[in-house]
């Protein structure tokens, strides 16, 4: 969901106002499952989409967002792999958290957050299943809506060097 500009949710002063009151304590993962179907992953292409949706809730001195990405993988129209692991951002804050400010945050701010930590477990999670490690690409998301599919492609081996033969010298 995109923000107006024109009429945004909060004031920018307030916003930047928020976020000073707000104290980062930890980004964690909340929850995480993967699934592969490797009878039909033959490693042939495989379409990669990434999918997100967000909440948050409020403490009487905490302020905690959340995030969850979702990964599939589909060969040949069949579901082939899916992750989805959800992220939470806990802020100490003293303070209530005035309306619109997740509306500008998760627009702005959470992705930016969470986005390191997402392409972290989506390498360490492939490369535990056996898979080829997936490297998500920074720019996938543009102001928390997906923006690109990846079509990735098991990656061919390296030729071999060739072999240098020497020439025997006539005598």
């Amino acid at each position: 969901m995109a923000i107006s500009l024109e009429n945004p949710p909060i004031t920018p002063e307030l916003y930047l106002q928020t976020l000073e009151e707000l104290s980062l304590r930890a980004v964690c993962v909340d929850e995480i499952s993967a699934t592969c179907n490797r009878d039909i992953l033959d490693g042939g292409r495989t379409t990669i989409s990434i999918a997100s949706k967000n909440f948050a809730r409020q403490t009487p001195d905490e302020y905690h967002t959340y995030i969850t990405y979702q990964l599939t993988g589909v060969q040949d129209e069949v579901s082939v792999l899916k992750i989805e692991a959800t992220f939470c951002v806990i802020f100490d804050t003293m303070e209530r958290v005035p309306d619109g400010f997740f509306e500008v945050f998760s627009e702005s701010n959470l992705v930016l957050t969470t986005m390191p930590y997402f392409r972290e477990l989506i390498a360490s999670v492939t490369g535990r299943m056996e898979l080829p490690t997936l490297t998500i690409p920074y720019n996938i998301f543009s102001g928390g809506e997906p923006t690109s599919r990846e079509e990735l492609r098991e990656p061919n081996p390296p030729e071999p060097p060739a072999k240098k033969t020497r020439r025997k010298k006539d005598q």
